[in-house]
């Protein structure tokens, strides 16, 4: 084409591209300038805001006090996957918090490692080397399984450090019966700092998990949800050093026989939580002797066998002297007096603390179908001195059966729990306690399961009926919408209202609840 161009035109055309080319090489130059005075805008602009952040409040507190409130907020990294990588955060907020955070070797202990983030690496490194020499906390959270490779990838990472951890979660996901390969590499470890050890699968996928042959002498505190060892009893040396120990989720149907074997290799277990599948057990031949069992806490029960708490279970083949403090979550109140009526004292003699708890309204599908209660002999527990009853059915004739009262030969009047000092209710049908004595109609919300009179009015009955010989220290009620503090006399007996969601969640029971075991977060942080 440029051969057909008359002369004329191709040498205009050769002058306006080489004057394009000039003003390229001046926008060039322009967009450069540009570059130059936004970064310098840039640049007085964070001097502006350094020079106005010296006056801030925030930023006239000492070092201390802010490390200490990021510390705050890393107590709640465990349980509350929003404060995570709290510490990242904080470092990216100013220079002067970067470097008071970044320079205390505290906040850089705890690291968690995730399914599919390829930062992992770089976060150990970043971690390792701002927490000096202190002891760490790892968790590895591989919620979605796509092959074991990438979560022993991960476990390589963590057993290469092992010397240096003290508190180590593995939330394998759906690893199932692959568990047992993925964790090889911290199969033959030796773990001489651990002192906490949490291992979770996904239900209905239990894997098995045989780790730390070489001993972890420090360890006292394992959790295993939806796993079991390899053997049971199980060899691992570290076994008879646990003091805490929680077993859970074992939807295969093998929880009934894991604990025996667990429990009878650990004769040091202070503290002991297990669920409906790992609390009933197969008949044994021989009690397990637990001498310094201090707590015994049974999760989601859910169990319609009237004699769940006292038969065929973990309470009915153990030996425990030293036992105060038991809690079990998901009853009824038939199984609450089978309790009281058919558990020796003798077995459990140092007994302070009982609590029976259901969730609300989830229980009610099987109210109607109770047995009707045996008058329970709560008179055999005399050294208890704390109850929580929550939720459960038939409350109100557990209530008069707790407080009644009855004559001796010689006409002196026998209270029941003589020695109890603190009462923690909560009725099923909280929204309509206190109404009968508020003066409002009831609303029919229960028509089964109703006292002719308010549980208020029997309650106060039952207080007052033992408060000259045996008074009740403290009553613990929840708000209702009919009944707050100014509905009380404190001469019946003291009264403090409490929430009793903290206590639901504590025992698994919480409308809305998930597990922490089962939170993810993959949200990838700033480096």
């Amino acid at each position: 084409m440029l051969e057909d161009m008359k002369p004329a035109d191709t040498e205009q055309l050769l002058a306006l591209e080489a004057e394009l080319r000039d003003l390229a090489l001046k926008e060039s130059d322009i967009v450069a300038q540009l570059d130059e005075v936004l970064a310098e805008k840039q640049r007085v602009r964070r001097l502006i805001a350094a020079t106005k952040n010296q006056y801030a409040p925030i930023y006239s507190l000492p070092d201390e006090l802010l490390i200490s409130i990021v510390e705050a907020a890393q107590n709640l990294q465990w349980t509350d996957p929003a404060s995570s990588l709290i510490e990242v955060t904080a470092s990216h907020i100013s220079q002067r918090f970067r470097s008071a955070i970044i320079a205390a070797s505290s906040l850089w202990t705890s690291i968690e490692l995730r399914w599919g983030l390829r930062s992992d690496e770089d976060r150990v490194a970043a971690y390792l080397l701002r927490s000096r020499a202190r002891l760490l906390s790892v968790r590895l959270k591989c919620d979605t399984y796509h092959g074991h490779e990438d979560l022993r990838n991960k476990l390589e990472v963590v057993a290469a450090h092992i010397s240096r951890i003290r508190r180590l979660v593995l939330q394998c996901g759906e690893a199932g019966s692959a568990l047992q390969d993925a964790v090889a590499p911290l199969r033959d470890l030796h773990a001489p700092y651990l002192e906490h050890l949490e291992v979770y699968s996904h239900p209905d996928m239990a894997g098995c998990v045989s780790i730390f042959k070489q001993g972890a002498p420090r360890l006292r505190t394992l959790k295993l949800r939806n796993v079991v060892f390899s053997s049971v009893p199980p060899t691992n040396p570290w076994f008879r050093l646990l003091t805490n120990i929680e077993l859970g989720g074992m939807q295969t149907g093998i929880g009934m026989y894991i604990w025996p074997g667990v429990f009878a290799a650990s004769p040091n277990l202070v503290d002991v939580t297990v669920d409906g599948s790992t609390f009933t057990a197969s008949d044994l031949t021989e009690y397990i002797s637990m001498p310094t069992l201090r707590s015994l806490t049974a999760l989601r029960l859910h169990s319609s066998a009237l004699h769940v708490l006292v038969s065929k279970c973990v309470l009915a083949h153990i030996r425990a002297p030293a036992l105060e403090v038991l809690q079990f979550s998901g009853v009824h109140g038939d199984q609450i007096s089978s309790f009281f009526n058919n558990v020796p004292h003798s077995r459990f003699p140092a007994l302070r603390s009982l609590t029976f708890a259901a969730a609300p309204s989830v229980q009610r599908w099987r109210c109607t179908d109770c047995a009707l209660l045996e008058r329970a002999s709560f008179d055999s527990f005399s050294a208890l001195t704390s109850l929580t009853i929550i939720n459960v059915c038939h409350m109100h004739k557990l209530v008069e059966d707790l407080l009644r009262t009855s004559q001796n030969a010689d006409g002196s009047t026998v209270h029941n729990l003589p020695a109890l000092q603190i009462l923690t209710l909560r009725y099923e049908d909280v929204d309509n306690f206190g109404r009968a004595s508020s003066g409002w109609p009831s609303l029919g919300s229960l028509p089964y399961d109703r006292p002719h009179t308010d549980p208020l009015d029997v309650l106060c009955q039952g207080l007052i009926a033992r408060r000259e010989t045996h008074p009740i220290q403290l009553l613990r009620l929840p708000h209702s919408r009919f009944f707050t503090e100014q509905c009380w006399s404190s001469d019946v007996a003291p009264l403090e209202i409490f929430d009793v969601e903290p206590l639901l969640q504590s025992l698994g029971l919480a409308l809305g609840y998930v597990s922490e075991d089962y939170k993810m977060k993959g949200t990838e942080p700033l480096w």
